[in-house]
């Protein structure tokens, strides 16, 4: 009997009940009285599948369907914009650190953004190595500043060291351009110092332009 070979969702149908491809179609070559090379033809066996089987690919057919929507959803969800978090209070000593820092960065003052930090401070900027220390923060930040808000989300004290949670924006209360993570420890004189500044952009890096043939 002539038949066509399954297509991709038959056969992906079949592989997920179970069922052999290899089984279900075979191709054979037929040679004429001459010799020659015949015309493909193709025997199935799928007329030996009974009423349960037929039934199990249709269940299959429906639940590759649903995975595919199911990824499709996914990927609009993920790539759609997302609510940003609430903002909250932070207690006047570490609230004192996000305040420095916005003077500082709008005054565009290297030396006294390098102040805020530990003598051996992280900073770890998106898409930059990481620099440590106070010497080199400050060189990091030379021509650095400009327009800046800084809100937290979420904060933790733990005696000696804590942590604060946020975002930043170009002015208070516009939508958030990225976000930021500052571990902090305080010194022996009480007052709380950045031991790391971790922060990258909320927007996807651009991919590069592709280099001209040679």
């Amino acid at each position: 009997m002539q038949c066509s070979w399954p297509s991709r969702m038959d056969r992906l149908a079949r592989a997920v009940v179970g069922i052999a491809p290899d089984r279900m179609y075979k191709q054979r070559r037929r040679n004429d009285a001459t010799g020659k090379q015949g015309t493909i033809t193709c025997t199935s066996e799928a007329t030996a599948t009974n009423g349960k089987t037929r039934a199990a690919m249709r269940q299959a057919i429906a639940i590759v369907l649903l995975v595919i929507g199911w990824s499709v959803l996914t990927a609009q969800t993920l790539s759609a914009p997302q609510d940003a978090l609430p903002s909250v209070a932070l207690p006047p000593e570490i609230d004192r650190v996000l305040r420095d820092y916005e003077s500082a960065w709008q005054a565009r003052d290297a030396a006294a953004l390098a102040a805020l930090f530990a003598e051996d401070g992280f900073v770890m900027s998106n898409g930059k190595p990481p620099v440590r220390g106070r010497l080199a923060i400050k060189n990091a930040y030379s021509s650095s500043g400009g327009p800046l808000a800084l809100r937290a989300f979420a904060y933790s004290i733990d005696g000696t060291t804590g942590y604060i949670i946020g975002a930043y924006a170009g002015k208070k209360d516009a939508p958030d351009e990225g976000k930021f993570i500052l571990a902090l420890n305080k010194d022996t004189e009480g007052r709380w110092l950045i031991a790391a500044d971790i922060d990258n952009t909320n927007s996807r890096p651009k991919r590069p332009a592709a280099s001209p043939p040679q």
